[in-house]
């Protein structure tokens, strides 16, 4: 593991993986989102533990990861929307920015930085939008 990131602090969750997809960095913030403690996810392939899917539950983790293999082709990686399974099997969405960091050849790390997605006001709890205003009228009649 890199000597720059031996220990650094985040209050949003952020795990890093290897080359190979292993977490090798778990934050306490990570275990309190997620659930897993440190002890369960480092050493896991991160796409068998999270488990991602995106926004319309489409499989976006797996083994051959495009996110990996851009960061390991120095392209550089847009932040994304995922869900990942918690330790209590439930699936919560993150906005993910990734960070790769290239120290010695086949040592690079993808760091995980994981927001949680806040609800919107005009959100009811299924997660479909509520239309207000003079459009709503609209929407409906139609």
């Amino acid at each position: 593991m890199p000597s720059q990131i031996s220990h650094f602090e985040s209050g949003d969750p952020v795990f890093a993986v290897d080359r190979e997809g292993v977490i090798v960095l778990w934050n306490q913030a990570a275990e309190n989102t997620l659930g897993y403690t440190s002890a369960t996810a480092l050493g896991q392939q991160c796409w068998k533990l999270l488990c991602g899917h995106d926004t319309y539950d489409n499989q976006y983790c797996r083994k051959r990861c495009t996110v990996r293999e851009m960061a390991l082709e120095h392209k550089l990686v847009n932040g994304f929307k995922v869900n990942y399974k918690t330790a209590s099997e439930e699936m919560k969405r993150f906005e993910v920015s990734c960070l790769t960091v290239y120290d010695d050849p086949g040592n690079e790390l993808m760091l995980h930085l994981c927001r949680p997605e806040k609800r919107r006001a005009s959100e009811s709890h299924t997660g479909h939008q509520t239309m207000t205003g003079p459009d709503a009228d609209r929407h409906h009649a139609a």
